[in-house]
C-alpha cells in the first residue's frame, strides 16, 4: 500500500466562488486515515472536525487523542495530523477556512483562548453544543454555495464565521479538554519519526538524520522502527519520498528536472534511477500513465 504523505494545501480553495470556506467532508479521511503505512499530513488552513459516530485515535502535533461521537477537534494552520486507528462506523463533519479569510475576522478578545485551545485541541460536546455548531456550519456552507443570492453576502459570511469562533471559544472555557494519550517510549520514537518524515523527507533521506533528531544511535533507532512497524526505517523514508514525487509529477506544470530539484536529488538522472528502482517506471512513464 502507498503511504499518505501529503500537505493538504490551501490550493483546494481555489475553485471556490467566494472567500475561503470549504466543506471538507470529502477529504477528512486524509486527516483521519487508517492504514498500516499511514504517515502524517500537514494542513495549511484552519479546520474543525466533529465526530458524529464511532471512534478514532489520532496524533495531532505529536500528541495522541482518543476521540469519539460528540467530540470536537480544532485544527490550526500548519498542524500535523495522523490517523492511528478508527472504527468501521467512524464518521464526522469537517469545515475549513484558509488563512486569508481567517485574517479578515477580527477577534482580539479571544486570542488568549485560542492559544489555550491550540495546546488542548480536542474537547467533548454536549448534544446542545454540537447542534449549535452544526447549525452555524450549515449556514456557512449555504452562503458559500450560493454567493450571488444575497446582497450582503461577504458581511454575512464574516459574521457567521465570527459567531462560530466565539461559540467554539465559549465551549472550551466551560469544558475540560480531552487528555492526551500516553504511549510507550518505543511507540513515541516511531511517532516522532513519522512526524519528522512529513516535514523533512524532501531534504533528508538518511536514517542517521532521523535518529540524531531523537538523540539515538541509528542502530537502536532502526531496531525500534522495525519492532513497532514491521518495516525498516529506510523503507519508510523511501515511501515518503516516492509519494511526494508522485504528487509533484502529477502537476504537469513542473518539469522532471524541477521535480528532481524540489526533492533535492543531484540531477534528474539520479532521480529517475531512484524512481524506477521502486516503481518499475521512469518519472515520464509514470506521468504519462496518469
Amino acid at each position: 500500500m502507498e503511504s499518505a504523505i501529503q500537505i493538504i494545501s490551501e490550493d483546494i480553495f481555489q475553485d471556490k466562488v467566494y472567500g475561503g470556506v470549504l466543506n471538507i467532508d470529502d477529504v477528512y479521511h486524509y486527516l483521519l486515515d487508517e492504514r498500516e503505512d499511514s504517515i502524517p499530513v500537514e494542513i495549511e488552513f484552519a479546520a474543525l472536525f466533529i465526530c458524529l459516530a464511532g471512534e478514532s485515535e489520532i496524533m495531532l502535533d505529536m500528541k495522541a487523542y482518543h476521540i469519539q461521537a460528540g467530540d470536537l477537534c480544532v485544527i490550526f494552520p500548519h498542524s500535523v495530523i495522523q490517523g492511528i486507528r478508527k472504527s468501521e462506523d467512524f464518521d464526522g463533519y469537517a469545515l475549513g477556512a484558509n488563512l486569508e479569510y481567517i485574517s479578515m475576522i477580527q477577534i482580539p478578545s479571544t486570542m488568549t483562548h485560542f492559544l489555550q485551545i491550540s495546546e488542548n485541541p480536542c474537547i467533548s460536546l454536549t448534544a446542545e453544543e454540537q447542534g449549535k455548531l452544526l447549525k452555524i456550519c450549515e449556514l456557512v456552507k449555504d452562503f458559500q454555495e450560493h454567493p450571488a443570492s444575497h446582497l450582503f453576502h461577504e458581511e454575512v459570511m464574516n459574521k457567521l464565521l465570527l459567531a462560530l469562533c466565539y461559540e467554539i471559544v465559549g465551549i472550551y472555557t466551560q469544558r475540560k479538554p480531552i487528555e492526551e494519550q500516553v504511549y510507550s517510549r518505543q511507540d513515541t520514537i516511531f511517532r516522532k519519526f513519522m512526524f519528522s518524515l512529513a516535514k523533512n523527507c524532501k531534504e533528508h533521506r538518511e536514517v542517521s538524520f532521523y535518529a540524531e533528531e531523537q538523540c539515538l544511535t541509528p542502530r537502536y533507532f532502526s531496531s525500534v522502527v522495525r519492532e513497532i512497524s514491521g518495516a525498516h526505517a529506510i523503507r519508510w523514508i523511501h515511501r515518503a519520498v516516492l509519494t511526494e514525487a508522485k504528487k509533484l509529477l502529477a502537476d504537469r506544470r513542473l518539469t522532471v528536472q524541477q521535480v528532481a530539484d524540489e526533492l533535492n536529488f543531484a540531477n534528474p538522472s539520479f532521480f529517475g534511477q531512484f524512481f524506477k528502482k521502486y516503481t518499475g517506471m521512469t518519472p515520464k512513464a509514470y506521468r504519462d500513465s496518469l
